[in-house]
């Protein structure tokens, strides 16, 4: 492949973002950045070595032959990762429906299309959280007694309604459709 087809460095000035891309010798990505500060860098089979800030890197270490993309352990120097257990149940779906760590529950509930529909974020048993779903491109998020009706009216343009106050949003995405602020 010719050097012009690779995607070298992205800037996004509005947003004062930078992404480097770095590939090895067959063309493969090999190291992601994003502003001096955030990197990923990449095994020839695609795992990840290791990634975060430059000063606090995580490095990860994955199962052995079988299943040789399973995470097996992350180096955290800086313990940005919880070391609670976190308990995950599925439905025969394969698709979460319980999520627990340590005080915190969040409980996901699905229609007929296996579409999400509700989720619920409880902490020692209070709801702090909630959001319903729509098809129609609406959420409605309630959090402690304020609620809000999130509406995404295609492109990248979303309207909040809060006590009955409508504001437009500009989402501002990367090439992926990642929000980057709004």
């Amino acid at each position: 492949m010719s050097d012009k087809y690779k995607i070298t460095n992205i800037d996004n000035d509005g947003a004062n973002v930078q992404e480097i891309f770095g590939y090895d010798a067959l063309n493969r990505l090999s190291k992601y950045q994003v502003n001096p500060h955030e990197i990923i860098n990449y095994y020839n089979n695609g795992n990840i070595q290791y990634k975060g800030a430059v000063n606090l890197l995580m490095n990860y270490e994955y199962a052995p032959d079988e299943a040789h993309h399973t995470v097996s352990q992350i180096e955290d120097p800086s313990a940005t990762i919880s070391n609670e257990m976190q308990q995950i149940a599925y439905n025969e779906f394969h698709q979460p429906e319980t999520i627990t760590q340590g005080n915190y529950e969040l409980t996901y509930t699905y229609g007929p299309d296996q579409q999400r529909r509700t989720s619920t974020l409880k902490e020692n048993g209070t709801v702090i959280k909630k959001i319903v779903y729509s098809s129609a491109g609406c959420e409605i998020v309630t959090v402690g007694t304020n609620q809000y009706e999130v509406y995404y009216l295609g492109g990248n343009m979303v309207n909040v309604l809060h006590n009955e106050v409508n504001e437009l949003y500009y989402l501002h995405t990367d090439y992926l459709g990642s929000i980057l602020e709004f």
